[in-house]
């Protein structure tokens, strides 16, 4: 019973671990989702826009339509315990394509 009860505590441990920080590909999805989620995003594009690109930057994300480039930074929170990487996202000045 000893046994069955660490081998328990060791799996449970172990799969804690595994719900650490998501993998890039999960982790980008996620941003990008937020972004497009996001209220602000409507603030600085029209809805008769279109999105034609969105590229990851260092610090970021920057969105292209069809008229304009829009600059989002990802902000990334401190954590203490394992799970996906909390952020914030900062919009930046829309600039008119030429």
């Amino acid at each position: 019973m000893k046994f069955y009860l660490k081998g328990l505590l060791i799996s449970f441990v172990f799969l804690q671990s595994l719900q650490g920080a998501l993998p890039p590909l999960y982790q980008s999805a996620n941003e990008i989702k937020a972004i497009l989620d996001d209220a602000e995003l409507g603030k600085h594009l029209s809805s008769g826009e279109v999105i034609m690109k969105i590229e990851k930057l260092d610090k970021g994300y920057e969105i292209f339509t069809n008229t304009h480039r829009l600059l989002i930074s990802v902000i990334y929170q401190p954590v203490n315990h394992p799970g996906p990487a909390q952020f914030s996202l900062e919009f930046k000045k829309t600039q008119l394509l030429e």
